[in-house]
């Protein structure tokens, strides 16, 4: 049976959601780790473009354009292994990339798990270049006791808190993300009195909680305040529901890295990012 290759420029249908998670299922059942399909934004419709490898009613390869601020695209995804060898990773990805030239897309990172050599091996072969990896970290149960300062509360983000956010975010990540329209009800801010002083982002989808965009003001970082608010934000993801944690940092954040195994995540995978051209290269 012949595989054919979708395009989706405007929203992920529902009917296709069923089917990326049995690709899931099968992809972790052969290879295990995870796969970074941001289940919350596919949910919620945020994700907008996908690329999809099809045979018969059957996904069985996917990458999803995921956007972050201006500047940055991520394409993560998968192939099912049992059809892998066939060059549906290549077609699917020399399709993504020509989807991102046209939308204008600056800058496209692609996500590939340490152990995929083949996902590597593809990534190099499209003119990749290795931009920066990040370990994946897991905490299954409550994180570690330590002190509180209660003058300092974490509250949901206002509107008018946007710049503010924006700020933190830049001093942080050496980008000034606000957030959007989809991601303020998620975010949270750090406030001495009224004024906002750290930022964080909290999703979840079905049992599992997501930390993003964890920043704290330079100047009050090394007094244990990214480590009380870290500890209150799982609390407050674990009165939503979930049973686990995740969240990434960067593999040269040897400090971050510090702190999130000190309250109990674990790494569980390690993930390089590869800048793509957007118009593929011959192999």
């Amino acid at each position: 049976m012949t595989v054919e290759i979708r395009v989706l420029t405007d929203g992920i249908p529902i009917g296709y959601l069923g089917q990326l998670r049995m690709l899931e299922h099968q992809v972790l059942t052969g290879d295990g780790g995870r796969l970074k399909l941001e289940w919350g934004a596919l949910e919620e419709g945020r994700v907008k473009t996908g690329v999809f490898a099809v045979e018969g009613n059957r996904i069985v390869g996917y990458l999803g354009r995921y956007k972050y601020g201006d500047a940055t695209t991520e394409l993560a995804g998968a192939v099912d292994p049992a059809f892998r060898r066939r060059g549906i990773g290549a077609m699917v990805l020399d399709t993504a990339l020509d989807t991102c030239a046209a939308l204008g897309d600056d800058k496209v990172l692609l996500i590939v798990p340490r152990p995929s050599a083949d996902g590597a091996a593809l990534a190099r072969a499209r003119g990749g270049r290795l931009d920066h990896s990040e370990h994946s970290l897991l905490l299954t149960g409550e994180p570690y006791h330590g002190s509180s300062d209660e003058s300092l509360a974490l509250r949901p983000a206002r509107p008018d808190e946007i710049d503010a956010i924006a700020a933190l975010m830049s001093e942080g990540f050496g980008f000034p993300h606000q957030p959007s329209e989809d991601e303020l009800p998620h975010t949270y801010v750090v406030a001495d009195g009224d004024t906002p002083i750290g930022t964080i982002r909290l999703t979840h989808d079905n049992c599992t909680g997501y930390v993003h965009g964890f920043a704290i003001q330079g100047v009050r970082r090394g007094r244990g305040i990214g480590r009380d608010i870290l500890r209150r934000a799982v609390g407050i993801l674990y009165e939503q529901g979930v049973d686990e944690v995740r969240l990434e940092v960067d593999v040269t954040n040897e400090s971050a890295l510090g702190l999130y195994t000190s309250l109990g995540f674990a790494p569980v995978l390690t993930e390089d990012y590869y800048e793509l051209p957007t118009r593929g290269v011959d192999a």
